[in-house]
């Protein structure tokens, strides 16, 4: 596997967590109506960084030159942390 691939990967894991968060935030402002526009606006900041993630892994994955080194990404805690925010209370 290419640099670049891991890379674009990294990202992918990184857009992946973020609309899980999301998706979390968007049963936040159910389960807490009070503050529901709070947090609907979380879950929309979060799908944001979602799709500049994808965006990010579309550009630079024939790109020669890798953006960032991947080992300053933990994809393990990343991936861990995606699971147990995909496992909270859905509203």
């Amino acid at each position: 596997m290419s640099f670049n691939k891991e890379c674009a990967d990294a990202l992918e894991t990184l857009a992946w967590h973020e609309a899980a968060v999301s998706a979390f935030y968007k049963a936040c402002a159910t389960l807490f109506a009070e503050q529901g526009e709070f947090w609907s606006k979380l879950a929309a900041e979060e799908e944001k960084h979602s799709t500049l993630l994808l965006g990010a892994k579309d550009l630079i994955k024939n790109e020669d030159n890798a953006p960032f080194d991947i080992n300053s990404i933990n994809l393990t805690l990343t991936e861990s942390s995606t699971r147990f925010v995909q496992k909270r209370p859905s509203g």
